[in-house]
């Protein structure tokens, strides 16, 4: 059983000691809220910005998570099996294309420092998510469908969807490089 610290901010209690969230097992459900914003969780908005910046090769969408019940893991070591597994796709299905990994990617999660986000754990940084070969003028406009599906080491797993607009790439996007 791993147990889990919360608070806002800093780094998270060892596993044997126990924080004011409890343990976090296989008997509890898990829960996980879609955001954006590159170092810090935003609640994700109606209207997604395309990125366009020199962090990725190809204009792409910035996919953050929070998550609640779920083994928060290691967010210092990406090579931690103990880290949960986040898997995001986005799908426009006025062009056919549906973008992310197939497979899902082992991040661990930081205490979250918002102070209303009790035992909550965010993600160290937000993934970026690729548009690959469509060319942002034809994703502009278009309603994506985003989904995050977070699998702790436990087994517990939790998810979030959200319908959004995506929106034209600014002119000089200066966005901090995300994964």
């Amino acid at each position: 059983m791993l147990l889990a610290s919360c608070g806002g901010g800093g780094a998270s209690a060892p596993p044997d000691q126990m924080g004011p969230c409890g343990p976090v097992d296989s008997m509890s459900g898990g829960q996980v809220e879609l955001g954006t914003g590159n170092l810090a969780f935003e609640p994700m908005p109606d209207m997604l910005p395309i990125i366009m910046d020199a962090s990725q090769a190809a204009p792409h969408l910035l996919v953050q998570s929070r998550i609640r019940g779920i083994p928060p893991g290691d967010p210092d070591n990406l090579l931690d099996p103990g880290n949960p597994q986040t898997k995001v796709s986005v799908v426009i299905d006025a062009l056919g294309v549906t973008l992310g990994g197939a497979y899902p990617a082992r991040y661990g999660y930081v205490p979250s420092p918002d102070p209303g986000a009790s035992c909550a754990f965010d993600l160290k940084q937000a993934i970026g998510v690729s548009l690959e070969m469509t060319p942002p003028d034809q994703a502009a406009g278009q309603q994506a469908r985003i989904t995050i599906v977070v699998t702790g080491s436990n087994g517990v797993s939790g998810q979030d969807m959200k319908l959004v607009t995506l929106t034209p790439p600014a002119a000089a996007s200066s966005t901090p490089a995300a994964r």
